[in-house]
């Protein structure tokens, strides 16, 4: 296979993903704990795509879209991301066992929540103050 094709195929899918971005969902998994009926299973990809160099800084250079790709992030990691930290910076205690880990994700799930519903679409697109629920 031709690399350099290869490389601006690649190019091209990217930019073509951004350019969706701004109406899609980035999707947010469980996190090691169970979801209730009103966790969030998505955000607003705006709302985290300027946040994409955090992202790969936390994940090995793997960007939003790779992310995504491959299940998104859990509510540990994509609130760290948001605010521009490292997730064990971020959440310094709650790798020392299960019940830290449960505690932790379950304040990030909230704090999510609450960042979500104070989001402002940029250039008054609709808000997905509603992400997508899983039922």
């Amino acid at each position: 296979m031709n690399t350099a094709r290869s490389e601006t195929s690649q190019a091209t899918d990217n930019r073509v993903a951004l350019h969706r971005a701004g109406s899609a969902a980035f999707p947010i998994m469980e996190g090691g704990v169970r979801r209730a009926k009103d966790d969030l299973t998505s955000i607003p990809w705006a709302m985290i795509a300027p946040h994409d160099a955090t992202a790969q800084q936390n994940h090995g250079g793997q960007n939003l879209i790779r992310l995504a790709h491959r299940g998104g992030l859990c509510p540990l990691e994509a609130v760290a991301v948001l605010e521009d930290a490292h997730y064990r910076k971020r959440w310094p205690d709650s790798f020392h066992d299960r019940a830290s880990i449960e505690k932790a994700t379950l304040e990030a799930r909230a704090i999510l929540k609450q960042m979500v519903a104070n989001w402002t679409p940029p250039n008054g697109e609709v808000s997905h103050s509603e992400p997508e629920r899983k039922r």
